[in-house]
């Protein structure tokens, strides 16, 4: 099976049962989006910018970040989550809406 990058809105939670049910498995890297002002504009929320080059910018097992891990918390995949950006960033085909909060491989 390839890789799934996806965004799903909160509907019910994404727990194992989920995404066993919706994907098949549930081993992928799973991560809630925490609202804030990560792009450094004050007031100006966090729209899917691309952050840098700097990997904890947008997952850290020890700090808050823009997408905070639910599974493999000690590891999560922020090469996964820094290229979805940048290919959203693009214009490549990947649309986000604004409030999408999970994500995953």
């Amino acid at each position: 099976m390839g890789n799934i990058s996806a965004f799903t809105c909160l509907v019910e939670y994404p727990d194992a049962a989920f995404l066993t049910r919706i994907f098949n498995e549930s081993t992928g890297y799973e991560y809630n989006f925490a609202a804030g002002d990560w792009a450094g504009i004050p007031g100006g929320g966090y729209h899917f910018e691309f952050l840098g080059t700097d990997l904890t910018k947008y997952a850290s097992a020890t700090i808050q970040r823009p997408f905070d891990p639910e599974t493999h918390t000690n590891a999560p995949d922020t090469v996964t989550l820094e290229g979805m950006i940048q290919h959203h960033q693009s214009g490549a085909g990947c649309h986000l809406r604004f409030g999408d909060v999970a994500a995953r491989r």
